[in-house]
């Protein structure tokens, strides 16, 4: 803006030079007609039509230094003031509304408020109603298997370290491109090459934080806060995918095959065992018994065993009985 100001003053001093080196000024000449008789007539000059352009151009040039001497403020917005020479005003202006400055200064915004990069699709897409920053990215695992992926990062920059970035970048769009886009896209190309193909399956909670925590700590001594990094997919080709799949099921085939077998084992181990107990039981209850029979409890049996019933006992050397008595019916 101050640009065209100059631009402005300066046609206007050369105006005000041509007025006075080519303009003429306005004169009165008497004329005389065929008759002999004189009349005045007045000329004018040109130095009028140059005194109007020059003052014309001298308005422009005013009316451009109060532009380029103001600046505003929005809110949520954080504005440092560069001039010509590369020199940064040590102190951004945050308070919203309208500011002097300058005119040789430059007010450069940067955007506070929460705001985010996304990658994802053909690049051509919307994302919330804003354009994405380009195509989803493809990443390469540790296993050299290509795949694509979407990701969004929300973030925001801290006021107090608008100056600085003003110091290393000429703006904000200046800054996302080389920082921000740029970290967005490598670092998860990075972080998926320590990363097998099975384990960018199964673990891609912990693929997504690790792309978090790097890019937390990469933009961290810039003034920048990641407040949230989302992995919306990773899509590896069909073939691929498929394989996965099959593997899935088979090590699910195996896992039930090998809690099966567990289960018999451990069913059979119980019986056994079981078997085992009452062996011992009745081991133990045969040499309790074993050790209680005492002759004098063994006659006692014996006797208690012939109470019950009718036979006769007679000792070894007897020869007769005599008459046995017939018992009555």
């Amino acid at each position: 803006m101050f640009i065209f100001a100059i631009i402005f003053f300066i046609l206007a001093i050369i105006g005000l030079a041509l007025m006075y080196t080519m303009g003429t000024k306005s004169r009165t000449e008497t004329r005389r007609d065929r008759f002999g008789d004189s009349t005045e007539i007045k000329i004018r000059g040109s130095r009028r039509w140059f005194l109007l352009a020059s003052g014309a151009f001298a308005a422009l040039g005013v009316i451009f230094t109060i532009f380029a001497s103001t600046f505003s403020v929005d809110t949520g917005s954080s504005v440092v003031l560069k001039d010509w020479s590369g020199v940064v005003q040590e102190e951004a202006v945050t308070k919203a509304g309208i500011h002097t400055k300058a005119p040789w200064q430059n007010d450069i915004a940067w955007d506070i408020k929460n705001q985010d990069v996304t990658f994802t699709g053909d690049g051509k897409t919307t994302h919330n109603g804003q354009q994405v920053a380009g195509a989803e990215i493809t990443i390469r695992d540790k296993d050299g298997i290509s795949a694509d992926v979407d990701i969004q990062v929300l973030f925001s920059i801290k006021a107090d370290k608008v100056v600085d970035l003003t110091k290393g970048f000429s703006d904000q769009n200046d800054f996302e491109i080389k920082v921000v886009e740029n970290d967005v896209k490598s670092i998860p190309r990075d972080t998926a090459s320590t990363f097998t193909t099975v384990q960018m399956f199964e673990e891609r909670v912990r693929f997504g934080q690790e792309v978090e925590e790097t890019i937390r700590e990469s933009w961290a001594e810039r003034g920048v806060l990641v407040e949230n990094v989302n992995i919306h997919g990773v899509r590896y080709p069909d073939d691929v995918e498929q394989r996965f799949k099959d593997a899935q099921n088979a090590q699910t085939d195996l896992l039930k095959a090998e809690t099966d077998a567990k289960t018999a084992k451990t069913k059979a181990d119980g019986e056994a065992q079981a078997e085992i107990a009452r062996a011992n039981g009745e081991a133990e209850a045969n040499r309790l018994l074993s050790a209680s029979l005492t002759p004098q409890v063994l006659q006692q049996r014996w006797i208690d065993a012939l109470s019950k019933s009718q036979t006769i006992i007679v000792p070894n050397d007897f020869t007769s009985l005599g008459q046995i008595p017939t018992p009555v019916p």
